[in-house]
């Protein structure tokens, strides 16, 4: 992944930019998630919490225990993160990521599921918490999984995005 990230970037002629704290803001991500869904769900997860899967169900009992100042703290930090990206954006067209951080997992045989989804979207997060546009587009492949990036954009340039991703892949 990252070979495919530098060949486009080198070939591109793009720069380097310093990222907020990816950690940080995933966690931020997940409080907000976690709290609105479990809001929105309280009541018949307490009355019928047999109508959710294992995995649901864990992730709304996560949201029960994020409070209010936490949550807050994470909406501050969502704010904070666009406006970051805004400024970043500024000086450049659009921001490259991965949209993994690896090629494809392999299935795990006894559930049948690949990586953790918190795993998987260490990278698309970004988007989706600051409302930035954002487009995947496939860069290739390895030992026949696929790989791709990303690229985030400013507010109303989505066809910008779209064409540069459109780009890549025709010269890919």
């Amino acid at each position: 992944m990252r070979a495919a990230l530098v060949a486009l970037a080198e070939r591109i002629g793009a720069s380097p930019v310093d990222l907020p704290d990816l950690a940080a803001l995933h966690a931020a991500h997940r409080a907000i998630l976690r709290f609105e869904a479990y809001r929105t769900h309280r009541e018949l997860l307490r009355s019928d919490a047999a109508r959710y899967g294992p995995r649901l169900r864990s992730a709304l009992e996560e949201g029960a225990a994020v409070n209010e100042v936490a949550y807050r703290d994470a909406l501050d930090m969502r704010s904070r993160a666009a406006a970051d990206l805004t400024r970043i954006l500024r000086d450049v067209d659009a921001v490259l990521l991965p949209v993994v951080p690896c090629v494809a997992p392999p299935l795990d045989p006894a559930t049948g599921r690949a990586a953790t989804a918190h795993e998987l979207t260490r990278w698309t997060f970004l988007a989706n918490l600051t409302g930035l546009p954002a487009v995947a587009f496939p860069v290739g492949a390895h030992a026949g999984l696929p790989l791709s990036l990303q690229l985030i954009g400013r507010p109303g340039e989505e066809l910008s995005l779209l064409e540069a991703a459109r780009a890549w892949t025709a010269s890919a």
